[in-house]
């Protein structure tokens, strides 16, 4: 059986334009992957361009009998290859939740995402932008500003440290919990693939389900101060975390994101 992606369904859409909305006039491209069944072959592979990827998406008929992946950063536009060589600017922290084995998985699904965001309030962090739940997972989306691959240190702290802030949130609810873990792998992997949003689950016959947590994307200079520094935590960034807003100033920005970005691509 065949199927389209429902672009009418709002998360969906706004999944995609958090994600993968264009921000700048450089060619790069989006890495999409399709497997067949439990990984016995490809079955698609595209690269589009990345303001053209709503309509190739939008053109794609998808197979039941399939699983479909897509980069969550950018790759270079020629002759891109699905290594962390070709991957040419950052724009999404993604950390991949499996729960393998569990019979109950609805309940569980629930029972950690009550967790997560308990915790997450708790420590006043940045909610994620995207849940996605999988099938048999969920996968959490920190979509922010696109910077250059230069700052893999940074994006790499970054995401480190919201996997460790995650494993001690599930830590504490051992009873509640059973086997989930952060697919550590899959996580970190700078060309990392992860569920397309709107696609089927071969293995679990579901459709992946899409939550929009929070409307604005972040800015990776200021993830850090919530995650990575000994400093007192900064005023949360939008009207949807507890405190006002307060802008990052435009000096921060330069000194660490704007004046490297895509500098030698």
């Amino acid at each position: 059986m065949s199927y389209k992606i429902d672009f009418t369904q709002k998360d969906i859409k706004k999944a995609y334009d958090l994600a993968f909305g264009r921000e700048n006039n450089f060619d790069e491209r989006i890495y999409i992957l399709g497997l067949k069944g439990e990984e016995e072959g490809t079955c698609l592979k595209k690269t589009p361009l990345i303001q053209d990827l709503k309509k190739e998406i939008h053109d794609i008929t998808f197979k039941k009998n399939a699983n479909y992946y897509i980069g969550a950063n950018t790759f270079v536009s020629k002759s891109p290859k699905h290594n962390n060589d070709s991957v040419f600017g950052l724009r999404n922290i993604v950390v991949d939740i499996d729960f393998h084995g569990i019979p109950d998985f609805e309940a569980k699904v629930l029972e950690l995402e009550k967790i997560l965001n308990e915790y997450w309030t708790s420590k006043e962090y940045p909610i994620w932008n995207i849940l996605c739940r999988t099938g048999r997972g969920i996968q959490l989306w920190w979509c922010f500003s696109q910077c250059s691959r230069k700052l893999r240190f940074l994006y790499d702290n970054v995401k480190k440290a919201i996997i460790e802030e995650i494993n001690n949130a599930m830590s504490e609810y051992p009873i509640t919990l059973d086997n989930e873990q952060v697919d550590q792998s899959a996580s970190m992997r700078l060309s990392g693939l992860y569920r397309l949003f709107g696609t089927y689950h071969s293995k679990v016959k579901k459709f992946t389900n899409v939550k929009i947590m929070h409307g604005q994307k972040y800015d990776l200079n200021i993830l850090k101060t919530y995650f990575i520094t000994d400093k007192p935590v900064a005023k949360p960034l939008h009207s949807k975390l507890k405190h006002k807003t307060k802008k990052p100033s435009c000096r921060l920005k330069l000194d660490l994101t704007t004046r490297l970005l895509y500098r030698d691509h």
